[in-house]
């Protein structure tokens, strides 16, 4: 029975117990707060929720419940051990003491709600993030809640039960919820256990994601591998709570400053070069162009070419690329043979990426390979090793190759390859030595370090070899190395936290500089795909192409202005915005290109009716239906993209390109 104190206590004391309670279970509440937010805020998360369930994986949703059963122990369990201590500096309330009873309730209530709220708020979100009438998800969210039954059952229950097992300790008896310890060797076997087993835990899932990341983090799903993350930093931070207490040392400022020590040093997510340095690239673009022409169209003037701009936008962007290029190749004859090169950025280029690595297989059904390719988990391995793996990497003054999330993210794409294609794993390049009339991929990435444009292409675009390269851009592959196929797609794909920079080096292990996503420039390939196209035509006498354009029309909304922070979030607010509009910008400029060209080079079918130089492949969200930027979507949304093909304005854009190369 809880004590009970005079109702005129003073504010004071009542808030200094509630607060060193609070304060001890800090980590608790913090993993609880973050596994909460993560879980349940974020799109990309209820995605992967979505993913369990529909259709339902009963592995995956087995360890979504084990995950969240771990994590409401641990938050409970570690929060009750904290408070058992006596720190330097720290009241100790007994029941003589003004306080005495917040003190108690608080340290009564707070763990266990510690417990609660992650069973609550998993099947919650769960339910949240599916259908209501979803059967499996109705099942998962009442396993929570008998789990949260039997918690409550358990909790005021559980020192008779220790008792009869002799597992506590005789003091526990007098005062339990006061603290009487005065270091870690006082504590009970069982917590011991429990700590070590929390610790063989972590150390099994390093080795496992260490070792095959790809596999195992797919079998468990991504939101697996956040809560049984958040259980398991819980230990570990509960740990270093005792010891900033027990020493008055801030042993956590201490961890973040030794990890920006060891930052210098440990950097390992390298861009790895391909060994292979064999491959003769074309000079310039004019004279890739003028080779892959003679190879393909021919050189009369009337001999038609298309080139592509696809945008960025995560898997979205990815799935909806590659949805439009199977169609275009499966259904319009000669497709491929016509289409010279496409500009990308991001998911773009991974669409594109997988679309041209089917393409040239000779397979049929481009479009249906390429969407189960794109329909695989590619968010797991990356958040597994990213979780396990590359966090402990930050600690450790050595850089390790096997812990880099990069990698696992290149490795679940090239998984998700059919078994006989090995396109992406070949040197990038190797694809059109083989394969010279396959349409040119040209990988749009950034510089860290000057913000320039890095582009990577089989045809040597530096500005010393040809002076129609784009200007004020790298070209990666001469002032770096080759790169594997699915390395130079990543490169422009390095994008949040999920992707993190690459550090490029020379054979010799040199650093020569950072390549993140090419959404960092402008998110549209526009700007490169006028660069590259518009010399074509005006300098050097080649019939204007016809551009398509893909991209992702989102719901437009009015700005509004910052009424919070203005003095602190307006710089921040203004290079954010100030990139999504370079982006329209280069996309309004190539529109404004290709439909000049209407006029200045008038093109007409077979009829005598005007074509057009532009097309436009556009994606309009539909109601309800979440499209995230993450790496992995649902079958719902999956749905939805390829739903997107057959709008009016679409279907005539089809019609238009087959038009074009048919006339």
């Amino acid at each position: 029975m809880s004590p009970v104190e005079p109702s005129d206590l003073p504010l004071w004391p009542r808030f200094q117990a509630f607060f060193q309670v609070l304060f001890l279970c800090r980590f608790s509440v913090a993993m609880v707060a973050v596994g909460t937010l993560a879980l349940g805020f974020t799109e990309q998360s209820r995605e992967a929720v979505c993913v369990l369930f529909d259709p339902p994986r009963a592995a995956g949703v087995l360890f979504l419940y084990v995950a969240s059963v771990l994590w409401a122990h641990g938050a409970w369990y570690f929060a009750r051990v904290l408070l058992q201590f006596r720190y330097p500096g720290n009241i100790v309330f007994t029941p003589d003491r003004p306080g005495w009873s917040w003190y108690f309730k608080s340290a009564v209530y707070l763990p266990r709600a510690l417990a609660l709220v992650p069973l609550v708020a998993t099947g919650l979100i769960a339910l949240a993030s599916t259908h209501w009438h979803n059967r499996a998800a109705l099942y998962f969210v009442a396993a929570e809640l008998v789990t949260v039954v039997l918690f409550c059952f358990f909790f005021p229950r559980r020192r008779r039960w220790m008792k009869r097992l002799h597992l506590g300790r005789p003091e526990d008896d007098a005062l339990p919820y006061s603290p009487k310890r005065a270091s870690l060797t006082e504590v009970p076997r069982l917590t011991l256990i429990w700590i070590g087993a929390q610790a063989a835990l972590f150390l099994a899932l390093f080795l496992l994601f260490a070792l095959c990341a790809v596999p195992a983090a797919q079998l468990l799903g991504a939101p697996a591998i956040l809560l049984i993350a958040c259980a398991t930093w819980i230990c570990a931070g509960s740990l270093l709570t005792y010891l900033a207490s027990w020493s008055q040392f801030p042993a956590l400022l201490a961890l973040v400053l030794w990890s920006s020590i060891c930052s210098h040093w440990n950097d390992n997510h390298a861009v790895r070069w391909s060994a292979n340095e064999s491959i003769a690239r074309p000079p310039s673009v004019e004279v890739d162009f003028n080779r892959w022409r003679e190879q393909t169209i021919g050189r009369g003037a009337h001999a038609r070419w298309i080139f592509i701009a696809t945008e960025g936008g995560g898997i979205r962007a990815a799935y909806w690329t590659a949805a439009v290029l199977g169609k275009l190749d499966d259904g319009i004859s000669g497709f491929r043979k016509h289409l010279y090169g496409i500009s990308s950025v991001s998911g773009g280029s991974l669409g594109a990426g997988v679309y041209l690595a089917l393409a040239v297989d000779g397979g049929s059904d481009v479009r249906a390979r390429a969407a189960d390719a794109l329909s695989a988990d590619a968010l797991s391995p990356p958040l597994a090793k990213g979780l396990f793996c590359d966090l402990l990497q930050r600690l450790w003054p050595w850089p390790h190759d096997s812990l880099d999330r990069g990698a696992a993210l290149e490795g679940a794409w090239t998984r998700a390859m059919p078994p006989k294609n090995r396109e992406l794993e070949q040197t990038f390049g190797a694809l059109w030595i083989e394969h010279p009339e396959a349409p040119r991929l040209f990988l749009n990435a950034a510089s860290v370090e000057t913000g320039q444009r890095a582009i990577i292409s089989f045809a040597n675009l530096d500005a010393d070899s040809d002076p129609d390269a784009p200007a004020d851009s790298w070209d990666v592959w001469s002032r770096w190395h080759a790169l594997s196929f699915v390395q130079a797609i990543h490169a422009s794909a390095r994008f949040t936290l999920i992707s993190p920079a690459g550090l490029m080096e020379s054979p010799s292990h040199e650093r020569r500089g950072h390549i993140v996503d090419g959404g960092y420039f402008e998110d549209s390939g526009a700007a490169t795909a006028l660069d590259l196209v518009q010399p074509l035509v005006e300098k050097r006498g080649a019939p204007p192409p016809l551009v398509i354009v893909i991209r992702y029309q989102g719901e437009r909304e009015d700005p509004k202005p910052l009424g919070f922070a203005t003095e602190l979030l307006a710089p921040v607010s203004a290079m954010l915005q100030a990139r999504e509009a370079r982006g329209s910008l280069a996309l309004a400029t190539l529109i404004r290109w290709a439909k000049a060209q209407d006029t200045r080079w008038p093109a007409v079918d077979a009829r005598g009716r005007p074509q057009t130089h532009l097309v436009e492949l556009v994606l309009c969200p539909e109601k309800n239906v979440h499209l995230s930027l993450g790496w992995l979507l649902s079958r719902e949304a999956r749905e939805a993209i390829d739903r997107g093909l057959s709008t009016p304005d679409n279907q005539d854009a089809l019609a238009a390109v087959a038009a074009w190369i048919a006339p």
